[in-house]
């Protein structure tokens, strides 16, 4: 799963920082604590990337060439 920022900016708010996060879920589909917190969480818009089509292929879920689900972005703000 990605995190990021839609205005581009760090998660720490310093000039060259990253603008993207990447998390592992465990085997229920949750993050082992909050995905932004601290001096991260703070007001904009952004962006969750839930790789679903690789979610069913490794699942074991028959797939067509093309799934219908593969990237399956959300957009969310904070104020």
């Amino acid at each position: 799963r990605k995190l990021r920022r839609l205005d581009g900016t760090s998660f720490d708010g310093l000039e060259g920082g990253a603008a993207t996060k990447a998390f592992m879920t465990n085997a229920d589909g949750r993050l082992e604590g909050p995905a932004l917190k601290g001096p991260e969480f703070r007001a904009g818009a952004y962006e969750w990337e839930f790789e679903v089509g690789d979610y069913f292929v490794r699942a074991g879920v028959p797939t067509a060439g093309q799934p219908f689900l593969d990237v399956v972005p959300l957009r969310f703000g904070i104020d």
